[in-house]
């Protein structure tokens, strides 16, 4: 590839017949292509991984980041974790108030960031739809609205 982006000199011991370098420059140019269009990139870091309950993804976060900060936040979600350590291992718990499904009785966590008035939200486990009536995180059925069903 060299002699094809260098200029020729007075001294050099071969002569070379003109030839054109598209040839090579293009199948240079399609053995190249597919590193320059992917990246790959690798770390030799610890990693521990949580299922969230706010969106049930998994959640990995550097094991030196929670040994340092004790707290995680899913990038899906983002509902926030307090991280502890047990044993050989850690355990994550939200940060966040659960909200209680009066039907089945499950909690249902949300991301603080996504708590207003009028933000509505599913049980993970029934799927009854809830909507925030109050700016104290206050609750409450989405079919019962119309009938001024008392905020939880």
């Amino acid at each position: 590839m060299g002699s094809h982006l260098h200029a020729e000199w007075p001294f050099a011991t071969s002569k070379k017949a003109q030839e054109s370098p598209r040839p090579f420059l293009e199948k240079t140019l399609a053995d190249l292509e597919p590193l320059a269009n992917n990246s790959f990139s690798g770390t030799m870091n610890n990693v521990v991984e949580f299922s969230c309950q706010g969106c049930e993804e998994r959640v990995k976060v550097l094991l030196k980041a929670i040994e340092a900060k004790h707290h995680a936040a899913c990038l899906t979600c983002g509902l926030r974790y307090r991280a502890e350590k047990v044993d050989d291992g850690w355990m994550f718990y939200p940060d966040e108030p659960p909200f209680n499904c009066d039907s089945c009785g499950n909690k249902t966590y949300v991301a603080s960031g996504r708590v207003k008035v009028g933000y509505e939200f599913p049980c993970r486990s029934c799927g009854r739809k809830f909507v925030i009536v109050r700016s104290d995180w206050r609750y409450a059925p989405l079919e019962k609205l119309d009938q001024e069903a008392e905020p939880k």
